[in-house]
C-alpha cells in the first residue's frame, strides 16, 4: 500500500458528529485536512475548501493559533498553513490535494494572500520546505 493512500473508503466516508461537543460561545471541534511534520523543524497545515467556500472564523482562529504556536525560531522550528481550493463537484471522485490551488498562506504571523497565481499545494510545500529546511 502506498503512503497517503486511503486505506478504508467506507470509514473515510463516515461523518463525525460534533454537535454534542458544544461549549461556551458555541465552540465546537474543527477539523484540519492535512498536517505534515518534517522532522520537528517544519510543519505544514493544509485546509482544502470547495471553490470559494470561506474558512469559518473559528477554524481560521484555530489554524492561526496552531501555526503561530508551533513556530520557535530560536530552536529552528517553522510552520505554515495552506488554505487551498478544489473544483471537484462530483462527490464520488477523489480530490488530489497536491493539485489544489493555494488561496492563502499563514506565515510569520500573517495571512499572505499575494501568492503566485495558480500555485498548487505541492508547489507551495516544495517552495517553503526549501526555505525552512
Amino acid at each position: 500500500m502506498e503512503r497517503g493512500q486511503i486505506v478504508n473508503r467506507a470509514r473515510a466516508r463516515q461523518i463525525i458528529d460534533f454537535r454534542v461537543l458544544k461549549y461556551e460561545r458555541g465552540i465546537t471541534p474543527t477539523d484540519i485536512d492535512g498536517l505534515i511534520d518534517f522532522n520537528n523543524k517544519f510543519f505544514v497545515i493544509i485546509e482544502i475548501k470547495y471553490l470559494d467556500t470561506p474558512l469559518p472564523t473559528g477554524q481560521r482562529l484555530a489554524i492561526e493559533r496552531i501555526v503561530d504556536n508551533l513556530i520557535n525560531v530560536s530552536e529552528g522550528r517553522y510552520a505554515i498553513a495552506l488554505i487551498a481550493s478544489h473544483d471537484v463537484g462530483d462527490t464520488n471522485k477523489d480530490i488530489d490535494c497536491s493539485k489544489c490551488i493555494v488561496t492563502e498562506v499563514r506565515i510569520d504571523g500573517e495571512w499572505e494572500k499575494r501568492i503566485r497565481i495558480g500555485a498548487t499545494v505541492k508547489n507551495a510545500i516544495d517552495f517553503y520546505k526549501k526555505k525552512y529546511e
